[in-house]
């Protein structure tokens, strides 16, 4: 994961997809400590929740045995 688009955070809406799971069940998830690791990426209300490609690798691989 050299290239800057590898290097990018990935949205709720993209893991979700990747997952093939609803954004709600990312943030129940997520709420339950279950989840990818999320990032807050700003403070306050205005904050988002964004994933490093790494956590969700990360995820995967204790999941199933594999990235």
């Amino acid at each position: 994961m050299n290239t800057q688009t590898d290097e990018r955070m990935m949205t709720p809406r993209e893991v979700a997809g990747l997952l093939a799971i609803s954004r709600t069940t990312l943030r129940e998830w997520n709420r339950k400590g279950r989840g990818p690791k999320p990032t807050k990426v700003g403070t306050g209300p205005n904050g988002s929740v964004r994933y490093t490609r790494e956590a969700l690798a990360r995820f995967i691989e204790e999941r199933t045995g594999s990235a």
